[in-house]
């Protein structure tokens, strides 16, 4: 299950990053997920790391909380820093039976 979670997760982000990169790599574990995503103009892939992943549902949607966001070059965490202090640490998706696998992965908020 581990590798479609994983390429589930992979297609989830390069359609949001459409045209500026794709995901290079994806490790997800019990509640995290680690990337390399190669984006445009960077010589290196650049390295996403969430922590303390953990899953809810309502209103028709699928939210999924995180502790931390870590990247490995600067400019990019500033972007992630501005975004988290405007949304919290929450990505909220419409919930659909796709990401029943989600579910079973990481644990219940």
């Amino acid at each position: 299950m581990g590798n479609f979670i994983s390429n589930q997760i992979a297609k989830f982000v390069n359609q949001r990053i459409a045209g500026i990169g794709t995901v290079d790599s994806l490790d997800v574990g019990h509640d995290s997920i680690t990337a390399a995503l190669a984006l445009c103009d960077e010589p290196v892939p650049v390295r996403l790391e969430i922590t303390g992943i953990r899953w809810s549902a309502g209103e028709g949607k699928f939210h999924v909380h995180f502790q931390s966001v870590r990247a490995s070059k600067k400019w990019i965490q500033g972007i992630i820093d501005l975004a988290v202090e405007k949304a919290g640490n929450r990505i909220s998706v419409p919930d659909k039976i796709s990401l029943a696998p989600l579910k079973m992965m990481f644990p219940k908020a």
